[in-house]
């Protein structure tokens, strides 16, 4: 079965962002918009059995990255992000050096890392 093409409806503003995040990303919005709707749907389907049994009707399994709270637009700033696409690897972010010194100090995937470090000096 190929691929099915889906039209997206946005206003001006939030294409002209989509269009500069992913610019800024080097991802194509259609890889953008697949990647957050495949996090999300695939996230769900750990938290809702009727989202479950979609996936279990069409005989389809979840993305390796499904279940992991670092799936979606973080897999953006991953260092691990093709050896996790692949299975490859089972741990958790790790945001890459070139995007580092973006991480705001008051935001989720900063305190992901304060975690993830803390939790590495206690092992």
């Amino acid at each position: 079965m190929g691929d099915k093409r889906i039209a997206v409806t946005m206003s001006e503003d939030c294409a002209a962002i989509l269009k500069e995040y992913c610019s800024f990303f080097k991802i194509s919005q259609s890889d953008a918009l697949y990647l957050f709707a495949k996090s999300a749907i695939q996230n769900h389907a750990f938290h809702c059995k009727k989202v479950e049994s979609i996936f279990e009707l069409r005989q389809k399994k979840l993305d390796k990255r499904a279940g992991k709270f670092c799936f979606g637009f973080a897999c953006l700033s991953c260092s691990h992000t093709s050896r996790c696409t692949a299975g490859l690897y089972d741990g958790l972010f790790e945001v890459c050096p070139e995007c580092e010194h973006l991480l705001k100090d008051e935001g989720f995937m900063s305190r992901v890392v304060e975690l993830l470090e803390k939790d590495g000096e206690e092992a």
